[in-house]
């Protein structure tokens, strides 16, 4: 079954090859342009003996050159200067974000009434509370997604609760 397949390869980028060369204008790119054309060629003209080899080299993931522990030592760090950066909004915040973070969710569709809060004694350990008048997990997953981006924090961060009057 492969050698057909390859030879059906083969045959189709022989022919397109014969085409594209034909079209080609004369002089520097024509040249530049058949060498190129002549390499896709012989790769695809080695590509079984390429395979019968296994030759064909794995690119390594970030997992083989990095330790886990240090992996998760940089995405603790990561997430820790994503929360600096927000820290000043959140902390000097008069009402004035969280009204036009309001104003924005009340654009939604779904959405006709809405209440943000922030809460916690430190920064590190805030929440942004968002009261909804009709909640769906679809909805509460968007406006954990739209709230944590604005807010430039964790989705963890945003709590999402249903209102009532």
């Amino acid at each position: 079954m492969f050698w057909r397949e390859w030879l059906t390869t083969l045959l189709g980028l022989t022919i397109l090859l014969a085409i594209v060369e034909m079209i080609l204008p004369p002089g520097d790119i024509g040249k530049f342009s058949r060498l190129v054309l002549g390499l896709v060629v012989l790769l695809a003209v080695l590509q079984p003996l390429i395979t019968f080899l296994k030759l064909n080299p794995e690119i390594p993931s970030i997992s083989t050159w990095v330790p886990a522990q240090i992996e998760q030592d940089a995405l603790v760090l990561a997430e820790e200067m994503r929360l600096a950066g927000a820290k000043p909004l959140l902390e000097a915040d008069s009402g004035g974000h969280i009204r036009q973070l309001e104003a924005l969710l009340l654009t939604m569709d779904q959405i006709e009434d809405v209440q943000v809060e922030i809460r916690g004694s430190s920064f590190d350990h805030q929440m942004v509370l968002v009261k909804i008048d009709s909640i769906t997990p679809d909805l509460e997953l968007r406006v954990r997604k739209i709230v944590s981006g604005i807010l430039n924090i964790g989705e963890h961060q945003v709590a999402v609760e249903p209102w009532y009057d």
